[in-house]
């Protein structure tokens, strides 16, 4: 929408690694820093709250700022600040319902300093203008019942089943996420597999899975990496025969390449 050119920052396990952060700041004129602290799409890293208040101090030094996508941070109820919290006035916060009570509940909300309520604003009746008023009522009525908190807490425990059967099955070591993580995905390492071909032939077995370049954002070497989503079968049993697929496929190459999917 703004024509902006997107720099990729890199993480590990704490999250978003500030000192690469640092280095772009000084090498570029940076109009915003965008992140997703908890439950990072797709590696499901959670900032840590020593890398939080890095990454504020940062921001607020050098007037930037910080677009927090908080989608996942329901769902993962880490208990961690949000970084609108640390900095109110130098933080939009936007978040949604889909991602931690239901798909088709396609409602999100923003907390946006008020120097930036304009700009969001035409931001936002450029993009949608409204959401619907039934959803609104839906959400609204989930949200002050208690009912919502429920949702969420039945999705965790659910999320956590489906994380027991990823690593009861797949190789040791080759699951980047963090044990203690509330997610529906993994980051998973191919173990030199080229991402792009073990995509490939999970996809001629009817199996779908996202290589890592479908996720850099700049000239950026992609590394050895899938995102597997684990929210696509109805029970958590149903995860077992594609993880073993997947797990064969590691470990013995394919039958034949069709390069990247979407």
């Amino acid at each position: 929408l703004l024509q902006l050119t997107l720099l990729g920052i890199d993480c590990d396990e704490e999250g978003m690694v500030v000192g690469q952060l640092r280095a772009r700041l000084r090498a570029h004129r940076i109009a915003a820093i965008v992140c997703t602290p908890s439950g990072h799409n797709p590696t499901s890293h959670t900032l840590s709250e020593r890398r939080r208040h890095e990454l504020v101090r940062l921001a607020r030094g050098a007037s930037v700022p910080v677009i927090e996508d908080d989608i996942y941070g329901m769902l993962c109820h880490d208990g961690l600040p949000p970084l609108a919290a640390l900095w109110p006035d130098g933080t939009l916060c936007v978040t949604s319902l889909s991602k931690s009570v239901a798909p088709g509940l396609r409602i999100g909300y923003s907390l946006c300093p008020p120097a930036l309520m304009s700009r969001a604003r035409d931001g936002l009746f450029a993009l949608g203008w409204t959401e619907s008023s039934l959803q609104a009522a839906l959400a609204t009525e989930l949200i002050q019942s208690g009912s919502l908190a429920q949702c969420v807490g039945r999705h965790q425990d659910e999320a956590r089943r489906r994380f027991a059967v990823a690593r009861s099955i797949l190789p040791d070591g080759c699951i980047r996420t963090a044990s203690t993580a509330v997610s529906y995905h993994l980051w998973v390492a191919t173990r030199g597999a080229e991402p792009n071909d073990v995509a490939a032939e999970l996809s001629r077995r009817g199996i779908l899975v996202s290589p890592s370049s479908h996720f850099v954002v700049d000239d950026s070497p992609p590394p050895a990496a899938l995102r597997v989503s684990l929210g696509g079968p109805a029970t958590a049993a149903g995860l077992e025969a594609p993880l073993k697929e997947l797990a064969a496929v590691m470990r013995d190459g394919r039958q034949s390449s069709f390069g990247s999917i979407v």
